[in-house]
């Protein structure tokens, strides 16, 4: 299961895109390895992410055309392979561009600022205790928010999160609390 199939089933988020490409594009694929690559990567390192660049689809604006998620899926982006770093890139006319890129686990939110939909990214930091006594995991957590040309990042902090059973499915939702 990919990185980001897991975070939609934990979030219940769902593509909005109604076709796949079978490949990445290779404006993207490029824009992908400069940025990982910016610090200096051999041929060799170059070769392996390019094939291990996965992507997912997702529409951030509604306006039918899906932005591509894209992660290198390697043991050198990926610790214990599940939070890959993440390129975000919207389709322009006949070229893509980045919104942001580089910050792991990166979901869609459900709060829109500026017509796109939020992003946010996390990284587990423990257990906490919610009110009333119950058990909780203990997140770091940044928000992105477009600001009409990029996704910035907005730092909120730690927060606990509940652990939510969804009545359909066994895969525990987490929920943020006080957010």
């Amino acid at each position: 299961m990919t990185p980001v199939v897991a975070l939609m089933m934990l979030s219940g988020i769902v593509s909005t895109a109604t076709s796949k490409p079978r490949q990445l594009p290779r404006r993207v694929v490029n824009l992908v390895l400069k940025d990982a690559c910016s610090r200096g990567c051999s041929e060799g390192e170059i070769a392996i992410y390019k094939r291990n660049i996965k992507f997912e689809l997702y529409d951030l604006n509604g306006d039918k055309v899906p932005e591509v998620f894209a992660y290198i899926d390697h043991r050198d982006w990926c610790g214990m392979s599940f939070n890959c770093e993440y390129w975000v890139f919207q389709r322009r006319r006949k070229d893509y561009r980045m919104l942001v890129g580089g910050y792991p686990v990166l979901r869609v939110a459900d709060t829109i600022t500026n017509g796109f939909s939020d992003l946010e990214s996390q990284g587990y930091l423990g257990a906490c205790v919610l009110p009333g006594g119950t058990m909780g995991r203990s997140i770091y957590l940044t928000v992105f928010k477009y600001t009409g040309n990029e996704y910035k990042p907005t730092v909120v902090g730690e927060r606990c999160r509940e652990r939510k059973v969804k009545p359909s499915s066994s895969i525990p939702e987490l929920k943020l609390q006080g957010y």
